[in-house]
């Protein structure tokens, strides 16, 4: 049953993953780019090259490895990328896609496609953008606890902080009207996540921001300023979950969020959670 929820969650995140790629590579032919402009792309990529390896999509986790290698190449390198490397990173994300949409189908993937269309193509990558430097790697046999363990990590460190990174940004730059619809949408992704790793108390974390966004003041003036003293406290909750999680720490998460009418709040920057819980 687990299984499963694993599963669905799985195919429902690489179709944001996939959008991420080809909205973040389109384009890059027609102008010049930085390292951080491949950010959004190189964690999407991470992203599914993890958890499709998770749910036991060996192909697509492979394959995803290769073009996350070429997006390494290119964060460290500079590299130029012409309308024909374009063209060939947005092809490999179609290529991708048509895995998900496959195995999410439960449908056969033809064997002779890959070998004779998918894999050549995917090889034109580092035959073109060059390959990063080998890492040294020992591979580790891991208990099912531990590979369930190994999945919260996973997913707190990707999916959960393109969420809060993203919350982060928007509250960092001031725009009050745009807060409390991320801020609905964050609670809705990562109430999800908390339900698929039966993370209760993560779970009803997500419910409290929820019920303390649903109840607007009366007088309108007040309205923003609640949203946006709710995110802030929302965004800490979160990042102190979070850091629970990667430490191992799971009976240590809060429950529930307080906000009070007229609270001072003020988003604490570079504060390292980790080190706080110890």
């Amino acid at each position: 049953m687990k299984e499963s929820k694993f599963k669905q969650y799985f195919f429902e995140e690489a179709q944001e993953y996939l959008t991420t790629l080809e909205q973040g590579l389109r384009g890059m032919g027609d102008r010049s780019f930085a390292s951080q402009d491949l950010e959004p792309v190189y964690r999407a990529i991470h992203s599914l090259k993890g958890t499709s390896g998770m749910v036991g999509e060996n192909t697509l986790s492979d394959l995803s490895r290769m073009l996350e290698d070429t997006l390494k190449v290119l964060k460290t390198t500079n590299k130029i990328i012409d309308l024909k490397g374009e063209t060939l990173l947005l092809k490999s994300v179609s290529y991708l896609s048509k895995l998900v949409d496959m195995n999410c189908n439960n449908a056969i993937v033809d064997r002779k496609w890959l070998e004779e269309e998918v894999m050549p193509m995917f090889s034109q990558l580092g035959d073109r953008f060059g390959t990063p430097e080998p890492e040294t790697t020992v591979p580790l046999e891991l208990p099912s606890e531990e590979v369930e363990q190994d999945l919260k990590v996973l997913l707190f460190e990707g999916e959960v902080e393109n969420c809060l990174q993203e919350l982060e940004s928007i509250i960092a730059a001031g725009e009050v009207s745009p807060i409390k619809e991320k801020l609905s949408l964050v609670i809705r992704q990562l109430g999800g996540l908390g339900m698929m790793l039966e993370l209760e108390a993560f779970s009803s974390l997500c419910t409290s921001v929820e019920k303390q966004l649903e109840a607007e003041p009366e007088e309108v003036e007040a309205i923003a300023s609640r949203h946006e003293g709710i995110a802030v406290l929302a965004l800490e909750s979160w990042r102190e979950s979070q850091a629970l999680v990667l430490a191992g720490k799971i009976q240590q998460l809060p429950r529930n969020l307080e906000y009070k009418e007229n609270q001072p709040v003020e988003m604490e920057e570079d504060l390292d959670w980790l080190s706080v819980i110890g």
